[in-house]
């Protein structure tokens, strides 16, 4: 699958900001760990076994991925407005233009499933698509429709996401290489985080470029995941 940026974001080498240095768990604050604790993801402690779909603790694993899908296609039918320079337009924050900034998300988004399935991963020299080099938004979104359901699937087969994974890291910017460890739920909350984090710099240059593009709105998760129901006047 496809690319990461060698310099800025080091082909993951730098683990896309938190998952190859092992973060420790996002969450609310509890105590330091006693011995024989098992490790806690996303601030509670996870079941070890769970059926497809379930909720481990508060979070719905697969449930918080299909928001990121329903939201990111509101995000990829304003990009889909934009003429091809709009598209490379530069910006002078985040990675520099939609295309990159889009190409980047993606290809981690398969980065971090391959070492949740703790699958080998090739050189970077070796990917398909590296976001040096972004392809037009029709393969993007061509691309990203196929990998979505994969990723999903990959998510609801989880059953523990305490489980340790690890791997040996490629090569920073020093040339220095690291053996990464994480758990199941660390790689989980990187990858919902990390395209969160971009997705909104890719809204901010849509709010910069403005007519035709339109700005993404109404895309939090208690405006598309919630349920509501009409309330009868009496």
């Amino acid at each position: 699958m496809r690319s990461l940026s060698r310099r800025r974001h080091g082909a993951v080498r730098q683990a896309c900001h938190a998952a190859r240095r092992g973060a420790r768990p996002v969450g609310r604050r509890t105590a330091e760990p006693r011995a024989g604790d098992r490790p806690r993801v996303l601030g509670i402690l996870p079941r070890r076994t769970a059926s497809a779909g379930a909720y481990i603790g508060w979070m719905n694993p697969a449930k918080a991925y299909d928001y990121l899908s329903r939201s990111r296609v509101k995000v990829l039918d304003a990009v889909r407005s934009l003429t091809p320079e709009q598209y490379e337009r530069r910006f002078a924050f985040g990675l520099n233009t939609i295309g990159r900034t889009l190409t980047h998300t993606m290809v981690s988004e398969w980065y971090y499933v391959e070492r949740l399935l703790q699958r080998q991963v090739p050189p970077y020299e070796q990917w398909p698509i590296q976001d040096e080099q972004p392809p037009a938004f029709a393969v993007i979104d061509e691309t990203w429709r196929a990998q979505a359901p994969r990723t999903r699937a990959a998510i609801e087969a989880e059953r523990d996401w305490s489980r340790r994974v690890g791997w040996d890291g490629f090569a920073d910017e020093q040339g220095r290489r690291f053996r990464v460890a994480a758990t199941a739920g660390d790689l989980l909350a990187q990858l919902l985080f990390h395209e969160v984090h971009h997705r909104a710099q890719v809204m901010a240059m849509l709010r910069e470029i403005g007519p035709p593009a339109s700005p993404v709105e109404d895309i939090d998760y208690n405006a598309m995941m919630f349920e509501r129901t009409p309330l009868v006047e009496r």
